[in-house]
């Protein structure tokens, strides 16, 4: 019967899909197509897997290859979270399943938010993406951060009121599992926004995770040690790096709190890191390099005992620097003064105290280090002044 008509598999499977569509089962479909066409015509176990893939969302009549659950999920392993959740998940049921499956066992990272006053200016606060050069707002996070998210690029704030501090407590835990490099441009002169930075926004973060931190000027680093934090230098154990424009390295060392700025900040560079690698200290500084060479020269030819640290500055093109390089055979150490890099219009010039004996290509790199800074940091950053801190000091004290 099935030459005398030309009937073939793909006449029964438009009759199948036509069924499907009506709302029949699978056994119903078989059971029209056998008394129009002959008992065994068709068979339940091929209309069921028909009818799945229908419900899959797979309408094409031809026979294809089953791409079993492991490779899907290997090739969501390929794509963009976005791509995976938004797309994919929504082709069909069975997609959507592993997608699930997908997210709950993925790891990622995010890449770098910023934090900032709403676009339409009503007082929210709203996250900022950049995504093919543009900005793309959206709303702050109100729900946990997702077990997938393991780690993070950057974060920037640029503005704080109650729903960004709820959102930096829920993203804590990424800053106790990163190193973080600590960006701190807090142009205040208001000491209630001391009090919220002290109070609110430090204790989210694990001191032992910070590995650098970088001030905008001497005024912040002024306030930050005075103010917000005075034990930082101490405290901050595992702190490799510290940048500041307007403030430099001043003898003697001192840590007391009576200290100026500059003697807190050699003291801390002169102090060896326990793995013994070198410190970094990062400065924006043209007249200075005269009178801050001087003084490490007489200290470090003086010096009993022995420390590593980079000074690295970076000067106008311009200015002349005489390189330079010492010895001292009490500690076997090394003090130079050399060019790193150079551009059109700026270049940067090293202080360098090492071993006499060392392993050349590892201090190389620790140079290059010092002046580009380490990829393995996670930059936190807040960039923020009076106008943009919305957090009453009365409520800082409630909670």
């Amino acid at each position: 019967m099935n030459s005398q008509i030309g009937t073939s598999k793909f006449h029964y499977r438009h009759i199948l899909l036509f069924e499907f569509n009506k709302g029949s089962t699978a056994a119903e479909a078989v059971q029209t197509i056998c008394q129009v066409y002959g008992e065994g015509t068709v068979n339940e176990r091929m209309a069921r897997r028909m009818f799945a893939r229908f419900g899959d969302g797979i309408f094409h009549l031809k026979d294809v290859p089953h791409i079993c659950d492991d490779i899907w999920l290997d090739c969501f392993r390929l794509l963009a979270v976005a791509k995976v959740g938004l797309a994919l998940a929504l082709v069909s049921d069975r997609l959507d399943v592993l997608v699930d499956t997908h997210l709950r066992s993925r790891k990622w990272a995010l890449g770098n938010l910023q934090i900032s006053r709403a676009e339409n200016g009503n007082g929210t606060a709203e996250t900022v993406k950049w995504i093919n050069g543009k900005r793309k707002w959206m709303p702050i996070p109100r729900e946990p951060m997702p077990d997938g998210v393991i780690a993070f690029e950057g974060l920037t704030i640029y503005y704080i009121n109650w729903d960004v501090v709820a959102f930096l407590h829920r993203f804590r835990r990424l800053f106790d599992s990163a190193s973080l490099a600590f960006g701190y441009c807090w142009d205040l002169v208001n000491p209630q926004n001391w009090h919220i930075f002290s109070t609110v926004i430090l204790p989210l973060l694990n001191v032992s995770t910070i590995f650098q931190i970088q001030f905008e000027n001497d005024q912040d680093f002024h306030n930050f040690r005075s103010h917000i934090f005075p034990t930082f230098l101490r405290d901050c154990q595992n702190l490799c790096s510290i940048g500041c424009t307007g403030v430099y390295p001043q003898f003697p060392p001192d840590e007391s709190d009576a200290a100026s700025d500059g003697q807190a900040l050699c003291h801390w560079l002169h102090t060896p890191r326990a793995d013994g690698r070198p410190k970094v200290f990062f400065n924006y500084v043209d007249e200075q390099i005269a009178s801050l060479a001087e003084p490490l020269k007489q200290a470090f030819l003086s010096a009993v005992s022995s420390v590593s640290f980079f000074i690295v500055l970076s000067l106008r093109a311009e200015v002349i620097v005489t390189p330079f390089e010492l010895e001292n055979w009490r500690t076997r150490e090394r003090l130079k003064l050399w060019k790193g890099s150079q551009t059109e219009y700026y270049s940067d010039w090293l202080f360098e105290r090492s071993p006499m004996e060392r392993n050349s290509a590892q201090w190389a790199e620790w140079a290059r280090e010092a002046m580009y800074g380490s990829t393995f940091w996670r930059k936190l950053e807040f960039d923020v002044y009076n106008e943009t801190i919305c957090l009453p000091i009365e409520a800082t004290t409630q909670k």
